[in-house]
């Protein structure tokens, strides 16, 4: 225990201004709190924070002690009107109030981050429509409410962000495919192997096929793998040797060149025998 003393008052400004959310179902890794404070949470790969917009100064945040036969808990919770109805609005938040459970990110105006929600106990959504008053003070739109309970209140998340809340975007080695988008205070570890992949593939599937040309194939899955570093086997042919290997006889230089721009390799003629298998491997220097 220690002593709660007061602060300048002038600083202690009221307010919550945004309000991000995710399906609990995307959460990788929750860690235990720390005096209340998480570190980080991460999400799986390709899943995002969404937010939630509000009228300013509407956004309400509650975290209020309760006590049952049970022991002590806390009702918490976060809410705030959305204006101007529209359909595609109906629809996103009746398939949100049937079917997910959510991880809420609430940002106070002195830079605080707090989480609503545990994957234990994700908060429920609910919302209202109103229609508004003309010449009152209400306006057409969405009361809207993500809320829990919980045995600890809502938790802070590390250090407030500085700027932008999206911090980075990690890519497959494609370029193209999100593997994971990393928030404030997010860590990411790199999997075991993730510089290291290996794929399999029917010789003549239509996937891998270059415009008819017999002798390419396209593996987009090692776009940006060096030639050096890859390796593919063929059913019956063993590893296919290659052009770069200077003492390979003519004969057995089957695979002789690698675009790793576009993922396209390219055979011997009179090219790879249909309904095969290729066993493609290969790796990224780190």
């Amino acid at each position: 225990m220690t002593n709660l003393e007061l602060e300048d008052g002038l600083r202690n400004e009221p307010g919550f201004f945004k309000v991000e959310f995710v399906p609990a179902m995307y959460v990788l890794t929750y860690p235990d709190p720390i005096e209340l404070t998480l570190e980080s949470i991460t999400l799986k790969p390709g899943k995002i924070w969404y937010i939630m917009e509000f009228t300013s100064g509407s956004v309400d945040f509650e975290s209020k002690g309760k006590s049952s036969v049970h022991g002590k808990y806390q009702e918490l919770g976060v809410d705030g009107f959305h204006p101007k109805p529209a359909s595609e609005k109906l629809n996103l938040l009746n398939e949100m109030s049937q079917f997910e459970k959510f991880i809420i990110r609430a940002y106070d105006i002195e830079g605080n981050i707090r989480i609503i929600g545990t994957l234990d106990a994700p908060c429920d959504f609910d919302f209202d429509e109103i229609s508004g008053t003309i010449g009152g003070n209400r306006a057409k739109g969405y009361n809207i409410k993500f809320n829990t309970t919980n045995r600890y209140p809502a938790y802070y998340l590390g250090e407030p962000p500085v700027g932008d809340t999206n911090l980075a975007t990690v890519f497959f080695p494609d370029g193209v495919t999100i593997y994971t988008t990393l928030g404030a205070g997010d860590e990411f570890i790199i999997p075991i192997l993730s510089n290291a992949m290996t794929r399999k593939y029917k010789s003549d599937a239509a996937a891998i096929q270059v415009d008819g040309e017999p002798l390419q194939r396209k593996f987009i899955e090692f776009i940006n793998y060096e030639f050096d570093n890859m390796f593919i086997m063929i059913t019956g042919a063993g590893l296919l040797g290659d052009a770069s290997v200077a003492d390979l006889s003519a004969v057995k230089k089957i695979w002789t060149d690698w675009d790793p721009e576009t993922g396209i390799a390219t055979f011997k003629s009179p090219g790879p025998a249909a309904d095969n298998m290729f066993l493609v491997s290969g790796f990224i220097d780190l």
